[in-house]
C-alpha cells in the first residue's frame, strides 16, 4: 500500500524500517485466522498478540461462549501510545442474535460511557461526538472524537476513534483504531485498507462445505447442522472439547473444499 505522507514523516524514527519498505510502501499480509472465522491483512511488522485476559477479567469471559481480544502491533503492549495498531475483537454468543441497529447500538455503547468518569485505573473519556458512518449490509463503520486522559497524572488530549463492527448470526466483530488526530491522519491509509480487507469466512464456527453446497447458511440442511452443533454438542463439556479438536481438522482443508465446489458445479452437486 502507498503510504508516502506516514513514511516520509517517520522517515528517521526506528518504526520506519518497521512499517515502511524503501518505495515508502508498507508491505501486508493476509492473516487467516478459520478458528474465529475471519480474514484480514495487516502489516508485516505488526504482529497479533492475544489481550483478552487484558482487555476482560474472567467474569466477563464466562457470560459468553467464546471471546477473543486480539492486539495488532510492533508491541504487545497494548497501552503503549508510542506504537501504532488496532484491537481486533470477536464475541461468540453461542447463538443466534437479532440484528441491531447498528448507529445507535455503538453510540450507546460508546457516548454514554464517555461520561468523565474516571475508572480505576485513572482513565477518563469525554465529550465524544459522532463525526462520519457508513452502513453497508452487516458492516458499519463509525467515527468519534473524544477528549481522553490515560490516568489522574496526565492531561485531556483530542483521539479519534474508528470502530468497523461487523454482526453475523451468532458472532460480532469489533475493529478498533485510535490515535491523535495527528497520528490518526497519517495511518488512515493503513487503517482504511485494514478495514476495506477485513471480511468474515464462516459465521460462527460455520458449515462451510454444507454452505457452498446449499448457496446459502440459510438453507434448511445447513440449519439443521448448526442446531444440531449448538443445541445439541455443545451443550455439554466433552461436546464442547471435541468441537475445539473438531474445529482445528475441519478449518484446515474446509475453505479450500468449499471455494472448488464454487468453482465446479459437477463436485458441488456431488457433495
Amino acid at each position: 500500500v502507498d503510504a508516502p505522507d506516514l513514511c516520509s514523516s517517520i522517515k528517521w524514527e526506528a518504526r520506519h524500517q518497521k512499517i515502511c519498505n524503501e518505495d515508502d510502501q508498507v508491505e501486508f499480509e493476509k492473516v487467516n485466522y478459520e478458528q474465529y472465522g475471519f480474514t484480514v491483512q495487516t502489516p508485516t511488522s505488526w504482529q497479533p498478540h492475544d489481550v483478552t485476559s487484558v482487555m476482560y477479567d474472567p467474569d466477563e469471559v464466562q457470560e459468553y461462549h467464546q471471546i477473543v481480544a486480539l492486539w495488532f502491533s510492533n508491541d504487545p503492549d497494548i497501552w503503549n501510545t508510542d506504537e501504532a495498531g488496532f484491537l481486533l475483537q470477536m464475541i461468540d454468543y453461542g447463538e443466534s442474535q437479532q440484528k441491531v441497529d447498528a448507529r445507535t447500538y455503538l453510540e450507546a455503547a460508546f457516548i454514554s460511557g464517555c461520561d468523565g468518569t474516571p475508572d480505576e485505573f485513572g482513565y477518563v473519556c469525554s465529550n465524544a461526538r459522532v463525526t462520519g458512518y457508513e452502513e453497508n449490509g452487516n458492516k458499519a463503520e463509525i467515527k468519534f472524537v473524544l477528549k481522553e486522559k490515560a490516568d489522574v497524572y496526565s492531561q485531556f488530549e483530542t483521539v479519534i476513534l474508528k470502530i468497523v463492527y461487523v454482526q453475523e448470526d451468532r458472532i460480532d466483530y469489533w475493529l478498533m483504531f485510535g490515535d491523535t488526530p495527528s497520528d490518526f491522519a497519517l495511518y488512515s491509509v493503513l487503517y482504511d485498507h485494514i478495514g476495506d480487507t477485513f471480511a468474515v469466512t464462516q459465521s460462527g464456527g460455520g458449515c462451510l462445505i454444507a454452505t457452498a453446497a446449499f448457496g446459502s447458511e440459510m438453507a434448511p440442511q445447513v440449519q439443521f447442522l448448526r442446531e444440531l452443533r449448538d443445541n445439541t454438542v455443545l451443550q455439554t463439556q466433552s461436546g464442547t472439547s471435541f468441537m475445539t479438536g473438531f474445529n482445528q481438522f475441519y478449518y484446515s482443508f474446509s475453505p479450500a473444499v468449499a471455494d472448488y465446489e464454487r468453482e465446479n458445479p459437477a463436485f458441488k452437486e456431488a457433495v
